[in-house]
C-alpha cells in the first residue's frame, strides 16, 4: 500500500509543475523571437552647407556581409535639406551602411560607415562634399 501512496504523490507533483514548466518554455521562446525581431532604428544624415547645395540625389544601402538587407534612395530637384531620416527595420546586429551621393554633374561619391541595431536613441551621421 505504500508504493500506492509514493506514485500518486510523484503524479500530484508532475501536475503542479507542468503549468509552470509551459509558462517557463512559452517566456523563453517569446524572449528569443523578440530579441530576432527586426526594430526601428532612426539614422539622421546631417548635410554639409555644401554637399547640400550640389546634391541631386543619395542612395543609401543597409549591408549584412555582402548582401544588401535594405535601402532607401531620395532625389532632389532644388538643394537637398539640411537633415535626412531614415528609418530602417533590421534585426539586432552590426551592418555596414553604404551611402552614395550624385551630384548634379552626375559623379558619384561613396561613403562607408558602421551602424550598430538597436542603438540607444538616433544615430547621427555628419555628411560633407569630399574633394
Amino acid at each position: 500500500m505504500n508504493r500506492y501512496f509514493s506514485v500518486v504523490r510523484k503524479a500530484d507533483w508532475r501536475r503542479r509543475i507542468a503549468p509552470i514548466a509551459l509558462l517557463l518554455g512559452l517566456f523563453a521562446a517569446a524572449k528569443v523571437t523578440f530579441d530576432a525581431s527586426p526594430r526601428e532604428q532612426p539614422i539622421k544624415l546631417q548635410l554639409g552647407e555644401q554637399l547640400r547645395a550640389n546634391l541631386r540625389a543619395i542612395k543609401l544601402t543597409y549591408l549584412e556581409g555582402n548582401e544588401a538587407v535594405s535601402g532607401t534612395e531620395q532625389r532632389f530637384e532644388g538643394p537637398a535639406p539640411a537633415l535626412l531620416t531614415s528609418v530602417p527595420s533590421l534585426p539586432p546586429g552590426e551592418y555596414r551602411l553604404e551611402i552614395e551621393l550624385a551630384d548634379r554633374s552626375g559623379k558619384v561619391t561613396r561613403q562607408h560607415r558602421s551602424v550598430t541595431v538597436p542603438s540607444e536613441g538616433d544615430l547621427r551621421i555628419r555628411l560633407e562634399e569630399q574633394p
